[in-house]
């Protein structure tokens, strides 16, 4: 069963994601709706690195987007970059 969680998925970009994963044929089984405050975003991005998931993250909030990148050595060390 592939589950797909879109953090800020009731804001402009994210329900445009989750409209298209909603509609993929042979998309996700489950499409999960996120939209919660960036410091509460920062730490489901810090336990998917730490559990080894993928992610991938459109933010277009710079602060927010800097302190995501800067998990980055910690996702290339897990093997999940």
């Amino acid at each position: 069963m592939a589950r797909v969680l879109v953090l800020g998925g009731a804001g402009d970009m994210g329900s445009g994601i989750v409209e298209e994963l909603a509609s993929m044929p042979g998309g996700p089984d489950e499409v999960v709706i996120g939209d919660v405050r960036r410091e509460a975003a920062l730490r489901v991005v810090e336990a998917a690195v730490e559990a080894g998931v993928r992610l991938v993250d459109i933010c277009d909030d710079y602060d927010a987007a800097e302190a995501i990148l800067g998990l980055s050595p910690r996702a290339e060390a897990v093997g999940v970059l």
